[in-house]
């Protein structure tokens, strides 16, 4: 669903539409298309909406315990706004408008950067073939890699923040290799 309205916001369509957006409802050559983008967003709002209120659910308001993510730190926020009374625009809808567009911003990264790992790996079976060593090594083939094992994955910790860091293919003229800079920084480690 969400690739789905990733694709639906990038349409030509509908951008146009983004500052009129319930005015194209009522046009028949919009119509479906406008009902389409409407029900992604709409359940893309639930979506959101349910995790917001699970993260809620779990938080002990009267606790001084600094927040665990950024939903925790917006929620005790509104509670703190609340409490103090008067205007304010600390609230659940704009929480759930924040977190979409995070959301929307980190799916498009995250693809992105998994997409550059892959062509890196393909340019550099080796790296690749480290990889999967220490994958054999230090997890071997009967579990799933977990957070608990990133300490001990040195070789990945490393090409992960490279990948992450590296901007991707650059202008060979006006710039050194930057397939050179990362296998000479995967040499270090």
């Amino acid at each position: 669903m969400v690739d789905r309205q990733m694709v639906l916001f990038d349409h030509p369509t509908v951008k146009m539409m983004k500052s009129r957006f319930h005015f194209f409802g009522k046009l028949p050559y919009f119509k479906n298309f406008y009902n389409e983008v409407k029900y992604n967003r709409d359940e893309l709002y639930k979506f959101y909406y349910k995790h917001v209120q699970e993260e809620k659910a779990k938080i002990d308001f009267s606790s001084s315990a600094d927040p665990t993510n950024f939903c925790e730190a917006y929620l005790r926020e509104i509670e703190k706004m609340n409490q103090q009374g008067g205007e304010h625009y600390f609230t659940e809808e704009q929480l759930i408008g924040v977190v979409s567009g995070m959301w929307m911003a980190g799916q498009e990264t995250t693809t992105t950067t998994l997409v550059f790992a892959v062509l890196f790996m393909m340019l550099y079976p080796e790296v690749q073939k480290k990889i999967q060593e220490e994958i054999d090594r230090v997890i071997g083939s009967d579990r799933f890699i977990t957070m608990e094992d990133k300490p001990s994955l040195h070789y990945i910790s490393a090409t992960c923040q490279l990948v992450s860091s590296t901007e991707g293919p650059k202008d060979p003229d006006t710039s050194e290799d930057p397939q050179k800079s990362f296998m000479d920084t995967l040499e270090i480690h």
